[in-house]
């Protein structure tokens, strides 16, 4: 395929993707006007969280908060209702511990997984927002699901690049491997349930 034909194909699923998810503001700011001719596609290194969603009640904005909190970009076409990508490992890590501690009891699954990723970059109002393309999600999505209940799990290549932030973010955590060889198949870190009063605000977990 031509990089001209590349692109359009890119730019017609670039549109759907943001029609079907609702995003009619932004795919304003892109296809009206000239704003698609800014839009930049790449591969590039990224780590991917996909969870179950810790909110209390529609319009409680633990997630964007999360986000904005650890420099991640909020991500469409997850089948779970959180999904997130974040250009470090470490901060995708403590992003899926605080989600944890914000749980307020739910027995939460996630999965955190790095890789090589399609992404659409493009600025929005000032915003610089970056949009993962094509399937991306679908295998973060299967290790979440896998997931203990309550417990968030590391793919290998994320493991072996935060084995030294677990130690600093979830030091409670109880830390399972799985090795094959000398290797580090999988990880599974299982939080503690947090008390009622440390839940209560994101102030406790330094989110404001």
């Amino acid at each position: 395929m031509s990089l001209p034909r590349q692109r359009a194909s890119r730019l017609e699923e670039l549109s759907d993707l943001l029609l079907r998810y609702g995003q009619t503001e932004t795919w304003r700011d892109v296809f009206v006007g000239q704003g698609a001719s800014s839009v930049k596609f790449q591969q590039r290194p990224l780590t991917v969280l996909c969870s179950d969603d810790p909110s209390e009640s529609i319009g409680d904005p633990v997630v964007s908060v999360i986000a904005r909190r650890f420099r991640g970009a909020v991500q469409y076409g997850s089948a779970l209702p959180v999904a997130l990508s974040f250009e470090e490992p470490t901060a995708a890590l403590r992003a899926a511990v605080a989600l944890h501690r914000l749980a307020h009891g739910k027995r939460m699954r996630t999965a955190v997984k790095t890789g090589i990723y399609a992404s659409a970059e493009l600025e929005v109002r000032g915003e610089r927002r970056t949009i993962l393309l094509g399937d991306a999600l679908a295998p973060v999505d299967k290790e979440a699901v896998a997931a203990l209940p309550g417990s968030i799990r590391i793919a290998p290549e994320t493991y072996r690049l935060v084995d030294a932030e677990i130690a600093a973010s979830a030091a409670d955590a109880m830390v399972m491997t799985e090795v094959e060889g000398d290797d580090v198949f999988s990880a599974t870190l299982m939080l503690p349930p947090s008390r009622a009063s440390d839940q209560s605000t994101f102030a406790g977990l330094g989110l404001t």
